[in-house]
């Protein structure tokens, strides 16, 4: 497991790495950086998780974050886009998880013509 100031510098790494990139194509950093920062508390939560798989949420989460940020904003009463990127990073693979892990539990083959049981 990584010490917690390899993990701070990485953040913050990320989110110098985040800022030049995201003005250098033409992204919003409010919501890139809020993205980034929702990753950031749900990977350092998810201690059983190891340090490859981190790393690929970690990616997933701010990219989800960033995507559905606008998405947050037009339907809750949430108005600030890195708050919107924050609630985005931190749910979005949580939400992608329980999906994947419903979808295992469901009997899905009356949806490609198959009978129901």
């Amino acid at each position: 497991m990584a010490e917690p100031s390899t993990t701070t510098l990485g953040i913050a790494a990320a989110t110098a790495g985040i800022t030049i990139g995201s003005a250098a194509l033409g992204l919003d950093t409010e919501t890139a950086i809020g993205a980034l920062a929702g990753a950031a508390v749900f990977v350092t939560s998810a201690k059983e998780i190891n340090l490859i798989t981190r790393v690929v949420y970690l990616l997933a989460s701010v990219i989800i974050g960033y995507f559905v940020a606008p998405e947050i904003i037009s339907h809750t009463f949430i108005e600030v886009r890195a708050v919107a990127g924050f609630v985005g990073g931190l749910l979005g693979v949580t939400a992608g998880q329980l999906l994947l892990k419903q979808m295992h539990n469901t009997d899905l083959s009356w949806i490609i013509g198959g009978k129901k049981k």
